[in-house]
């Protein structure tokens, strides 16, 4: 799933293949996970979110801020699934910073 499909992006990132639509594979994956949280060796307790938004910012550096409606839309889905009034992670502001500076 989701994890399988993150270290492979990782490894192509890693030998310089990498594009837009390999990150979208993953941000797929990651969206078909929904609510559900999980436990990350590197950050605790995550949701799509938490993993979606840390691509999307890699994403951006990588190309310059020219990235795709359609990735957009895949992280905005991950900030919406994710997004509850309890918790500290501010999901609905990342969404609306990420709408800023489309």
């Amino acid at each position: 799933g989701a994890v399988r499909v993150s270290s492979m992006l990782r490894h192509m990132v890693n030998i310089g293949v990498a594009t837009e639509e390999s990150f979208q594979i993953v941000l797929e994956a990651l969206c078909g996970r929904g609510r559900l949280r999980w436990k990350s060796k590197q950050s605790g307790i995550v949701c799509a979110a938490d993993e979606v938004d840390r691509l999307i910012q890699e994403l951006w550096e990588r190309q310059n801020g020219n990235v795709s409606t359609e990735t957009c839309n895949l992280a905005l889905r991950a900030y919406a699934a994710c997004s509850t009034p309890r918790g500290n992670r501010q999901y609905a502001q990342k969404a609306q910073t990420l709408l800023d500076k489309m």
